[in-house]
């Protein structure tokens, strides 16, 4: 029981992490296009922005590890992300360009593609050697 409750907090922690990388996106992006930013650009940055969020969030917070933290896993997550970059700027172009889809839908259409590329990424390849989020209370209980 007690472990079936830390298992959900552990996926409502990994939930409230996914909400304050989509609002730190999102307020950068939307933000910089209000300063006339060219749209690629505010996805670079607000997505980078979330990116490093996710990051030190996700490695401190969800996805805790008793091991030394790894410049490999680093590399992989950078990698994992600059791909889900890459096609959200992709499909953020077509969309909005192409398609003649507001702003908003747009971004909204990459986003959801980049959170599900992002976390399929983070969660078979960047964070692999963590069979599930973790909660924080059930780590020092792990074996080495």
């Amino acid at each position: 029981m007690r472990q079936a409750l830390h298992k959900n907090s552990s996926y409502y922690r990994l939930f409230l992490v996914g909400i304050l990388n989509l609002a730190v996106d999102l307020g950068i992006f939307f933000l910089l296009h209000l300063c006339l930013v060219p749209v690629a650009s505010a996805q670079i940055i607000g997505y980078v922005a979330g990116m490093l969020n996710s990051y030190v969030w996700n490695r401190n917070l969800t996805f805790v590890s008793m091991k030394k933290r790894s410049f490999g896993k680093l590399v992989r997550f950078i990698s994992i992300h600059m791909i889900t970059l890459m096609i959200s700027i992709g499909l953020l172009h077509v969309v909005y360009y192409y398609f003649g889809i507001s702003l908003f839908y747009s971004k909204l259409l990459a986003t959801v593609c980049s959170v599900i590329v992002s976390y399929l990424g983070s969660s078979l390849w960047v964070f692999e050697d963590n069979e599930e989020p973790s909660s924080q209370e059930d780590h020092h209980f792990r074996s080495p």
